[in-house]
């Protein structure tokens, strides 16, 4: 990573240079300091799909289930209109059965925004019960379990942490809107399949009117976040407009 050290001395808030020293840490087994690297490269480009996703992939090896779901679910609606999405989809299916390895033992986070009660709900399959209902009619568990974690968030006034300023508002102003079926209709975009792409057709117009109004929701919530800068929590300075 000191190649890419070098270029953050010129370049602080480049994401791409905190984002690719991240992913050489992750390669020298330095998972702490790439979570922290991956924090940082969104910190300045929160709609860069790649630092969600690799955050999400770490914390889902280091069982951190729910931490996993909500990156790994940004990096869906980020994404949504790349095939690569389908894998992420296999990914939380895969998360939701409990059925990643945890590979890593030695990460540490910088907060300790804990989500323990969320996990236990996840693995003792409560969203695969038959009477957890969702009112979306696609053929995939994961939305189920999305709902379920989504329902659960609980967003603090005085928790500054990366996990709460980041994801947590966002998910549960979709969830107040009533946009979550909306949500995984445009996260199942381009799935290849006869049955969700009748689903997604049926509510084509739906779909269409939340893209401007998710797009408006991210902008909102990433500009009004607390981050860190470096040591100590400082309010977002930087206009993250744009798609």
């Amino acid at each position: 990573p000191e190649l890419f050290d070098e270029g953050l001395e010129e370049y602080p808030q480049s994401y791409l240079f905190h984002f690719n020293r991240a992913i050489a840490l992750i390669e020298l087994k330095r998972y702490t300091e790439a979570v922290e690297g991956l924090q940082t490269s969104i910190r300045y480009n929160p709609k860069y799909y790649a630092s969600h996703y690799r955050l999400g992939k770490l914390c889902a090896e280091h069982g951190d289930i729910t931490k996993a779901a909500l990156a790994l679910n940004m990096a869906m609606l980020i994404n949504a209109t790349e095939e690569n999405n389908i894998h992420i989809i296999a990914q939380l299916e895969t998360l939701y059965e409990g059925s990643v390895e945890n590979t890593i033992n030695n990460l540490k986070y910088r907060e300790s925004e804990q989500f323990d009660d969320i996990d236990e709900k996840i693995l003792d399959k409560i969203a695969e019960n038959d009477r957890y209902k969702v009112k979306v009619k696609l053929p995939f568990s994961f939305i189920k379990t999305n709902h379920l974690i989504f329902e659960e968030l609980r967003y603090s006034e005085e928790s500054e942490g990366f996990w709460n300023q980041t994801y947590v508002p966002i998910y549960k102003e979709i969830m107040a809107e009533e946009q979550f079926a909306n949500l995984s209709y445009f996260q199942c975009l381009v799935v290849d399949d006869h049955r969700t792409q009748r689903v997604i057709e049926k509510n084509k117009k739906k779909i269409t009117a939340f893209i401007p109004w998710m797009r408006e929701l991210l902008t909102e919530s990433f500009n009004a976040r607390t981050v860190w800068d470096g040591n100590r929590y400082v309010k977002n300075h930087l206009n993250h407009d744009g798609s």
